[in-house]
């Protein structure tokens, strides 16, 4: 019995040993793999160069094609865009003023007018333009246009009216229609209708 318990001893003084070497190891291990932590984090990929990057080439300047103003053709185009718009504008109120109306309905009512044009007589074009002037507040009216009928023959009537600054009711002056095709046929409009049932 006692033979057998006999190499207890040397088994203790063994795993001194052992607890005393691994003891010594740890504080290495530690050292270690600070130092693999540390150059891990620091170095650099194996791929990306430390040197520095150089354009041979000269870079473009973005402010180069930049435009330093308006073109003078632009401005140009955008006054002509205004100025037609205005003219438009300026012409749709003259066809719908009480000048251009009374002309058709009186041109509509007059035997000789429609001997002329035919029936159904209205503005000549898809677009009628009605040229000249009309300043109701002013007292002056001085325009033409074009009329047309069932017989395909154009006419042109020529308005022109006044009035006094002290007075209510324009003065016609001018009212007649001329043939477009035979300057020869023209018929005086005042002549052919009741003045007094005008209203402009």
């Amino acid at each position: 019995m006692l033979s057998r318990l006999s190499f207890l001893p040397r088994l203790s003084v063994r795993a001194n040993i052992l607890a005393v070497k691994r003891v010594a190891v740890v504080p290495q291990i530690i050292n270690h793999l600070r130092q693999t932590s540390t150059t891990s984090i620091s170095s650099k990929p194996s791929h990306i160069s430390s040197k520095k990057m150089t354009v041979d080439r000269k870079l473009p300047d973005p402010t180069k094609n930049k435009r330093k103003g308006t073109h003078p053709v632009t401005i140009l185009l955008y006054l002509g865009v205004i100025y037609i718009s205005a003219e438009l504008i300026f012409n749709y109120e003259r066809i719908n003023n009480a000048s251009v109306n009374n002309s058709l309905l009186e041109l509509r009512r007059a035997p000789e007018a429609r001997e002329l044009l035919g029936s159904n007589i209205k503005l000549y074009g898809l677009y009628p333009w009605i040229f000249g002037d009309i300043q109701q507040v002013k007292g002056h009216v001085d325009i033409t246009f074009k009329v047309i009928g069932n017989k395909d023959r154009v006419g042109v009537v020529v308005f022109k009216a006044s009035r006094e600054l002290n007075e209510l009711n324009f003065v016609i002056d001018e009212w007649k229609l001329t043939m477009e095709d035979d300057k020869n046929q023209t018929l005086n409009i005042l002549k052919s209708v009741n003045i007094n049932d005008i209203r402009l």
